[in-house]
């Protein structure tokens, strides 16, 4: 007998292509890049304090209190800090075109990060099944945040 085989997934449009196997709604991310941005609100994390290190990875590190050890590159000592804390006030924020603050990108981090956080969720979770693979959707899901990783840091 046969084992029936992955399809193959390579180029981000493909990662969830349109089709009868993905009925409405089945997937989290629209097959067209541009529709990512679509429903983002521009402003809504202005003036918010944005995590360089994504919020759901400083509390895997965090104490009981949710603090967690910080270096400071300009003194050379470490302080403890609350997860909330180790952020900065609008780094993603960037003043548009039509000369407002627009805060689009912090919007797409946050949606990239909810998925990939449901993913890493799952895949340390102690019941689930260890031979059980990541769905190419997973899959996609998690290759986008650690590309998003790759480029987001100052």
């Amino acid at each position: 007998m046969q084992r029936p085989t992955e399809p193959k997934l390579s180029p981000a449009r493909d990662c969830f292509p349109a089709g009868p196997e993905n009925t409405p709604g089945a997937s989290r991310w629209p097959s067209d890049p541009v529709a990512w941005l679509s429903g983002l609100d521009r402003t809504a994390k202005v003036g918010a304090k944005h995590h360089i290190i994504p919020r759901f990875l400083l509390k895997r590190w965090a104490d009981d209190a949710s603090r967690v050890q910080v270096y400071s590159r300009a003194d050379g000592k470490f302080t403890s800090r609350a997860v909330g804390d180790v952020a900065v006030r609008d780094f993603y924020t960037f003043i548009a075109v039509d000369q407002t603050s627009d805060s689009t990108y912090e919007e797409l981090l946050a949606k990239i990060e909810k998925q990939a956080a449901e993913v890493i969720t799952w895949v340390l979770n102690p019941l689930r099944r260890h031979c059980s693979a990541l769905t190419p959707e997973q899959r996609c899901e998690l290759d986008l945040f650690v590309a998003f990783q790759l480029v987001r840091g100052p």
